[in-house]
């Protein structure tokens, strides 16, 4: 009975962990946006434009469609997505299934991180650092963006963790994950750079490359193979579905970065296992 209570607090947690991840996804592109405006009109000595205050707390949560702001009860997540009929209480739009998506995502990820982990600081790191995964991975399907303020902290967050854990059956060790943070930043610039000497155009961008570093600092070097035959599958099976579909564009290729935070949060949740069955068997 114990155990039970504590995976439902867990959820109750992760549903509202991922209601704010909901946040994140949908003002971190904007603010980035806006930082680089103001960069660029910097650069130009030019007097930027005054836009509306945006960051994770201003303006309140709204409607996209009305930007009549929430009632704090239409804020519950998932319940009132299904109580509103997957609309709007003023204007009647209908609200993406991404938000409860993300919040059942979420949920899911705190419940089996208290079951590996327990109720620990690792398990609330743990938690943490999918949820970026998670937030990069949607902000690259939704925009094609891979947020530097995102993929920051999650490199930060995957360094300090094998510092802070370092028997973790999760977190590389200090050693492979610094080797893995470089490997994965150099490998995906130098498969850029060849890419782009034979097409003369980028096959990926600095997002990815950071991603990927991001990622090889969580699961370390060794791993990293493995992590991206995940991903390729994970991607030839994206790109499969949408040639039947016939909306695959080979000029717009695909959300790799997507694929890489899908992979790396299985990597790092069967991080033990794997290194097990690939370098400590007998």
């Amino acid at each position: 009975m114990d155990e039970w209570i504590v995976l439902t607090g867990a959820g109750v947690l992760g549903l509202i962990f991922g209601s704010l991840l909901n946040v994140i996804i949908s003002r971190v592109p904007s603010m980035t946006e806006t930082k680089l405006r103001a960069e660029a009109f910097e650069l130009l000595n030019m007097e930027a434009p005054d836009r509306p205050t945006l960051n994770l707390f201003v303006p309140r949560s709204h409607c996209p469609a009305c930007q009549t702001p929430l009632n704090p009860l239409h804020m519950v997540p998932i319940v009132s997505w299904i109580l509103l009929r997957a609309e709007c209480a003023d204007c009647g739009a209908k609200i993406s299934a991404r938000y409860p998506l993300i919040e059942l995502i979420v949920c899911l990820l705190a419940v089996l991180a208290v079951l590996v982990a327990g109720v620990s600081l690792e398990s609330a790191i743990l938690l943490i650092g999918t949820s970026l995964l998670v937030a990069l991975a949607t902000i690259d399907l939704e925009q094609g963006l891979l947020p530097n303020e995102l993929s920051y902290p999650l490199l930060f967050l995957g360094l300090v963790s094998a510092v802070l854990f370092p028997t973790s059956a999760f977190v590389a060790p200090v050693e492979s994950g610094v080797i893995g943070a470089v490997v994965g930043y150099v490998s995906f610039w130098l498969i850029n750079h060849a890419f782009r000497l034979v097409t003369g155009r980028d096959g990926m961008g600095e997002g990815d490359f950071k991603l990927h570093a991001a990622i090889g600092a969580w699961i370390g070097w060794e791993l990293m193979p493995y992590m991206i035959v995940f991903a390729f599958s994970i991607g030839l099976i994206y790109a499969l579905l949408q040639l039947v579909k016939r909306t695959y564009s080979f000029t717009a290729g695909i959300p790799f970065g997507a694929f890489l935070a899908f992979s790396a949060i299985i990597t790092i949740f069967l991080h033990d296992q794997l290194y097990a069955w690939t370098f400590l068997r007998s």
